[in-house]
């Protein structure tokens, strides 16, 4: 659920590039 949180946030300054980023993160986590 944090994963999704941080995306929305990080979605509006980058966009993709960093969605990935923390999907991975929140698989790993």
């Amino acid at each position: 659920m944090n994963v999704l949180g941080f995306k929305e946030e990080i979605s509006d300054e980058d966009g993709e590039i960093y969605n990935r980023d923390l999907w991975f993160i929140g698989e790993l986590d």
